[in-house]
């Protein structure tokens, strides 16, 4: 039987969201990360910046603008991203795997769908960068570049 999955440009929800992982024990880890474990835990976005598709050159900033992103990377691979802006949010689960110095993104829900981004990991930051579909007007989108900026986010133990 043939796949439904399709492969596709880092979404618009990751432009806007990003990757929030965590829980790594070795502060001096530099990408490429070869293992799973070593991208697990909490992660949000500080910097997101996306190729202006309407002025070529500049760039958007897009947490300063009030877009947050937040993602969670369990040790098996299960992901759950989440992003808001607006006044809304979307949130997206699946399954992570690294692949050289890329992260795939098998995302299960909403909708099947696969995304590919390139990543590099040093200490507790993680810097995410891809293709995504950027909204012009109602119903139109073009495809521009976005480069996401997480920090590890430290559980703190109220006990």
């Amino acid at each position: 039987m043939a796949s439904t999955h399709r492969t596709r440009r880092l979404p618009l929800v990751a432009l806007a969201l990003a990757v929030a992982l965590a829980a790594c024990s070795d502060a001096d880890l530099v990408g490429p990360v070869t293992a799973l474990e070593d991208l697990a835990g909490n992660w949000k976005a500080v910097r997101m910046d996306a190729a202006n598709p309407l002025q070529p050159g500049s760039t958007i900033e897009l947490v300063s603008t009030g877009v947050q992103f937040f993602i969670n990377i369990q040790p098996s691979g299960l992901y759950t991203a989440t992003l808001t802006f607006d006044g809304g949010a979307s949130t997206e689960i699946g399954r992570l795997v690294v692949d050289g110095d890329e992260i795939v993104l098998n995302r299960e829900y909403p909708s099947l769908d696969v995304s590919r981004a390139a990543f590099t990991l040093t200490g507790d930051v993680l810097i995410i960068s891809g293709e995504t579909e950027f909204p012009v007007g109602e119903g139109v989108f073009v495809t521009t570049t976005v480069e996401i900026e997480l920090h590890r986010q430290v559980d703190v133990d109220d006990g």
